[in-house]
């Protein structure tokens, strides 16, 4: 054999060895036990969580609850069925349950953007905007891109009177997201916070005539020219979207807020009690003390629960109930925290204090100046008509998409249909 043989042979040899190192390197030695025991509970948690997601998408939210709360006991380890679960709670109004699960996700994963910002909403939600504002700044911080956590932050600051702040949130995110109506808004109604009712009518006339603004963005307008004491605006305004019963109820609200210091005014508009605000600085820090009204806040929606037409005329005599008013009682569940009054407006005594859940029945057919008259433990009194619904209506949801401010009224008005809005 000649040398050139012996090395074309050496060669050849040397070729199949390396095929078959590399053969045998692509053949997978089977799996262990504890590999398929992990590939078969993960394969649950997920079955679980299709399950789940199907279930609330099909409006039982109730029982989607309990199954992100079988999956995250499966899987205690993972954030994702916490996050489900305390968005759905969220949307139960069962907000400590959703408060300890966004808690739970974040001990987890400090930096999961989702958690703090849903954890954020919740916050505000149970009346602690300050601590709030602290998990959309981490949502912020983790997700600048994100409008919503501006949107987020911005309705939180104005919660606590940090306006100028709450302004420069909302520019930030509209900024991001240029033809967001909702952003707008809130720039608009937390001038009206602050007072500066021009700004905010520059603004919101911008946006009437626009083909997406909302029934909620022209009710601003009518507002914004209520507090200014253009009424024939407000009433014009208020006639595109309204009955003309219900646009003489708001122009006497509007009276009625304009009749109110500054501090009242924005604790009406706020949807909490005047003396749940601190002192109204716009650069200053509030006190660490503050809460607010636990109100269920669409990314940007104040209940303009509390505040009433003509409120010196109620606090000096009793309210007549017109004859149409008068129906059989029904019964109704309160969906927020509220107040039950003596008289229908802000300037009522308060009897008690009516949580989420409670129920009492109805003894008026129609709100008179925004309050329902009703039959509680407590005894006879007056509620917000927005912080109400007969104990039959199906379950209100909301979508972290609308953040934008509510009117006092409006047939069209999506109350609660949410996210956030939460002036």
């Amino acid at each position: 054999m000649s040398d050139a043989q012996r090395d074309w042979r050496r060669w050849s040899i040397g070729v199949v060895i390396s095929m078959l190192v590399a053969v045998g390197a692509c053949v997978q030695a089977p799996p262990t036990e504890e590999e398929i025991a992990e590939e078969s509970r993960q394969a649950g948690i997920d079955q679980i969580m299709r399950i789940a997601d199907s279930t609330r998408e099909g409006g039982d939210l109730a029982a989607a609850a309990g199954l992100y709360r079988r999956a995250h006991q499966l899987a205690p380890e993972q954030v994702g069925p916490l996050i489900k679960l305390g968005e759905t709670n969220y949307a139960l109004q069962s907000y400590p349950e959703a408060a300890k699960a966004y808690a739970k996700a974040i001990d987890l994963d400090p930096d999961d953007a989702n958690a703090r910002y849903g954890y954020g909403k919740v916050l505000r939600a149970m009346g602690r905007p300050e601590q709030a504002v602290e998990e959309f700044r981490a949502a912020v911080r983790l997700t600048p891109e994100d409008a919503r956590a501006q949107n987020g932050l911005g309705v939180a600051l104005d919660r606590v009177g940090r306006h100028k702040e709450a302004r420069e949130a909302y520019q930030a995110g509209a900024e991001l997201s240029p033809d967001d109506l909702g952003l707008r808004n809130n720039i608009a109604f937390s001038h009206l916070l602050s007072g500066d009712f021009d700004q905010a009518i520059e603004i919101l006339e911008d946006m009437a005539d626009d083909p997406l603004a909302s029934p909620r963005n022209r009710q601003n307008l009518a507002l914004a020219y209520g507090l200014a004491g253009e009424d024939e605006k407000a009433r014009v305004m208020a006639r595109r979207d309204l009955n003309e019963p219900q646009v003489e109820n708001n122009l006497a609200y509007y009276e009625g807020l304009r009749n109110l210091s500054g501090r009242e005014r924005r604790a009406a508009l706020l949807g909490v009690e005047a003396s749940e605000l601190t002192q109204e600085d716009e650069g200053g820090k509030p006190s660490p003390g503050l809460e607010t009204a636990a109100t269920e806040q669409a990314p940007s929606k104040p209940e303009a629960s509390e505040a009433a037409a003509k409120p010196e005329a109620a606090a000096t005599q009793k309210r007549q109930i017109p004859p149409e008013a008068v129906g059989p009682p029904v019964e109704i569940v309160v969906l927020r925290r509220s107040n039950l009054r003596s008289q229908p407006g802000p300037q009522g005594r308060v009897l008690a204090k009516v949580n989420p859940g409670d129920r009492m029945m109805r003894t008026t057919t129609m709100p008179i100046d925004g309050y329902y008259r009703v039959d509680h433990s407590a005894g006879t009194g007056w509620i917000w008509y927005k912080n109400v619904q007969p104990s039959d209506a199906p379950e209100e949801e909301g979508s972290p998409a609308a953040e934008v401010n509510s009117p006092p009224e409006s047939e069209t008005d999506s109350s609660g249909a949410d996210e956030e809005a939460g002036n």
